[in-house]
């Protein structure tokens, strides 16, 4: 897997940015379940997109831990949303 990347981040799509810690999903690419490396609050959820935006799945972001394992292997577009509003983008590789 040499090359491959372990992790992603969130990149930030707003001045919200300025009151978040950096954010990372991991393992990328998973063939189960993503991390992320801190729970950014109320209010706030992650959607996960194929794609074509279709909307897959959306979760509230009060765990640290996201399972995938219904997802078919792809690439798929995570957006965190607080507030409804999209203040960050990162893409996922589903593997097997």
């Amino acid at each position: 897997r040499r090359g491959m990347q372990e992790y992603s981040h969130f990149d930030y799509t707003s001045l919200i940015e300025h009151e978040l810690n950096p954010l990372f999903v991991y393992p990328n690419p998973t063939n189960g379940s993503i991390h992320l490396s801190q729970i950014v609050g109320e209010n706030s959820k992650i959607s996960i997109f194929d794609l074509l935006g279709n909307k897959i799945l959306e979760a509230d972001f009060n765990k640290q831990e996201i399972n995938l394992d219904d997802l078919p292997k792809g690439n798929y577009i995570l957006k965190l949303l607080i507030d409804e509003n999209v203040v960050g983008t990162t893409t996922i590789m589903k593997i097997e």
